[in-house]
């Protein structure tokens, strides 16, 4: 196993208020494969991503979990210890990446602060690796690499930051929403160079997004998320054929078809984000009694969901 998140939970606090973006979070990643991380904005996605890569600054605290990665914790090792692991073999794509880059130095110059920083000193090496990654992503690394991130359109940047990904050879690597923003064509484009590097290069990948559509074009399996609890989780066809849990069966009908009649989705009102029971319950048209109470999470159909539903007969 590559990545075993267990147990994660991430509050943010302000006075006396506090809010859980994250709730007991669990679930694992095997060498070379795509999780789709996905629900609807405020579902903690980002949050999660963040802590995964001790990310969250105050108000924000990881308050419990962990996150083993080969084996050793990534929270409780000493900082210099996980520094030399990010980038080198857990890099990140963060949300809204156009506008990560330094505006006032050169492409190529933010590949060398990379390789700088992670005592990759040889010129020559870099030049031929970063033209390389170029290559790889589409863009002509004799223009490209001189030019100001101002220059380049949206799709380049966000092509310039998956190369930039890749810079040390990482076995993993987390991308948030890295379609947002991009028309579809880029987004097409995007989508087949991240499964190119999965397939061609067996990088995992941890996929963040709000668009189903868009991830099950690339994901093995499926997280499904909502107010910072995990919902389902799965094999991407399993779910898109037979979405289990009442959220996920929202998200899934919410995707018009490309034929026939578009049908109109009743949507109730989130009366509170705050409730003792199940995250989903004032939404819900299968809630009953014991939804009060938060469900457990049940092996159902060979994959787990939260949801009393699928509660077995006399537990």
């Amino acid at each position: 196993m590559l990545l075993e998140v267990s147990d994660l939970s991430v509050i943010y606090s302000a006075g006396n208020k506090v809010v859980r973006a994250v709730n007991n979070v669990s679930f694992d990643l095997e060498k070379g494969e795509v999780l789709g991380i996905i629900g609807e904005s405020g579902s903690g996605k980002s949050t999660l991503a963040n802590a995964i890569i001790r990310a969250i600054k105050p108000p924000g605290k990881i308050v419990s979990g962990r996150v083993i990665y080969k084996g050793k914790d990534l929270l409780e090792m000493p900082y210099d210890e996980f520094r030399k692991i990010m980038w080198k073999e857990i890099s990140y794509v963060p949300q809204a990446s156009q506008n990560a880059l330094n505006p006032v130095i050169t492409v190529y110059d933010s590949f060398k602060y990379v390789a700088d920083s992670h005592g990759f000193n040889d010129e020559k090496a870099l030049r031929e690796k970063v033209s390389e990654l170029m290559k790889l992503v589409g863009l002509d690394p004799k223009r490209v690499l001189n030019m100001y991130p101002f220059q380049l359109s949206g799709g380049m940047r966000q092509r310039v930051m998956i190369a930039l990904s890749m810079l040390l050879d990482p076995e993993l690597i987390i991308m948030d929403e890295p379609t947002s923003a991009l028309d579809m064509l880029n987004q097409e484009l995007i989508l087949k160079l991240i499964k190119s590097i999965n397939k061609e290069m067996q990088i995992s990948i941890i996929y963040i997004t709000h668009d189903i559509l868009n991830v099950a074009q690339i994901a093995d399996r499926l997280f499904v998320m909502y107010k910072g609890y995990m919902m389902e989780d799965g094999k991407t066809e399993d779910i898109i054929k037979d979405p289990l849990n009442p959220y996920t069966q929202l998200l899934i009908s919410s995707i018009p078809p490309l034929k026939g009649e578009i049908k109109n989705i009743n949507v109730k009102e989130d009366t509170s984000y705050y409730v003792s029971g199940c995250p989903f319950l004032s939404r819900c048209d299968h809630a009953f009694e014991r939804c009060k109470e938060l469900p457990s999470v049940f092996l159902y159909k060979n994959r787990k969901v939260r949801c009393w539903l699928y509660e077995p007969h006399g537990a």
